[in-house]
């Protein structure tokens, strides 16, 4: 379950937030810092191309992606 855990984690959070901690929740998930950038997340092919659509046809800001 904690590999599970750090992999779902890992979709949000920065890398260096989550080496080194003994369990998944020790991870300061409060700190902006440890967040990662809108337009670094994981966020699967669908999403990303609807995000994508959305943005061309102007119907969404990019600061409303973030």
């Amino acid at each position: 379950m904690e590999k599970f855990v750090r992999k779902l984690c890992s979709k949000f959070i920065v890398p260096a937030a989550l080496q080194g901690l003994e369990e998944p929740g020790d991870i300061a998930f409060g700190e902006t810092a440890n967040h990662l950038p809108g337009t670094k997340l994981n966020i699967g092919f669908t999403t990303r191309a609807k995000l994508n659509r959305l943005l061309d046809e102007v119907d969404i800001t990019p600061q409303q992606v973030d």
